[in-house]
């Protein structure tokens, strides 16, 4: 966050005398962070983010995808989640940051259909129906939790 507000500030084109310049950086501040019972949290989605950005090595995730099933990394660059609208992901991309971006957006989607399921409009997940295109989230998951978990793990 603090990345990315010296960015936007140190940016040519950013005044602090131009109200348009300002508002766009609190928009920026309010998106990733929450106040919940007078404390301030990120948010979800932004915290799924940073964890993805900080323990999710993307080569190596490709690396694990393809040892489990060749046809994954094209599964997830040409399929959208049908039951969450969830985006596709470029794994092949040089720009690393979008490769997080596109899986958080995924996960957060997917996720967000699972747990909310009985909630009105949004996208959401059916029992059954939509039962193949979860399995097919699995290995992605799976994997992306294991890096996580042994980035933090300690041997006790």
């Amino acid at each position: 966050m603090i990345e990315q507000i010296k960015t936007s500030i140190t940016q040519p084109g950013f005044s602090y005398k131009r109200k348009k310049d300002v508002n766009h950086l609190i928009s920026t501040i309010k998106k990733s962070l929450q106040i919940r019972s007078e404390t301030i949290t990120f948010s979800e989605a932004e915290a799924l983010h940073l964890s993805l950005s900080k323990f999710v090595d993307i080569a190596q995730l490709i690396t694990r995808l393809e040892e489990y099933d060749l046809s994954l990394i094209d599964y997830y660059a040409n399929t959208e989640v049908p039951f969450s609208k969830g985006v596709t992901i470029a794994f092949r991309s040089s720009d690393q940051a979008c490769v997080i971006r596109e899986l958080a957006r995924r996960i957060y989607a997917t996720r967000n259909s699972l747990v909310h399921s009985k909630d009105g409009d949004k996208a959401r997940y059916t029992p059954f129906k939509d039962e193949r295109a979860l399995v097919m989230e699995v290995p992605l998951l799976r994997f992306i939790s294991e890096m996580v978990i042994l980035s933090v793990s300690e041997i006790v």
